[in-house]
């Protein structure tokens, strides 16, 4: 589970879990973004936004403590 301040770790894994799941063949990415302090929040919104930008699709399961879910492409 994503830990407060951890959103540029979390951000360059899922990066890079993009780049694999695409040279496997795969549709999508699990994600797993920081959401405990405001400035975590912010940028997992932001960050989520791009990922739409980029033409994926996000669901997010749920948002306790992170947002959890995946992104389809």
């Amino acid at each position: 589970m994503a830990g407060v301040g951890t959103f540029e770790k979390c951000r360059k894994q899922i990066e890079s879990g993009i780049k694999r799941q695409i040279k496997n063949g795969k549709n999508y990415i699990a994600l797993d973004l920081p959401y405990f302090a405001q400035s975590d929040q912010l940028e997992t919104d932001n960050y989520i936004k791009q990922l739409e930008e980029r033409g994926m699709r996000v669901e997010i399961h749920h948002t306790d403590s992170s947002k959890y879910g995946k992104a389809y492409w």
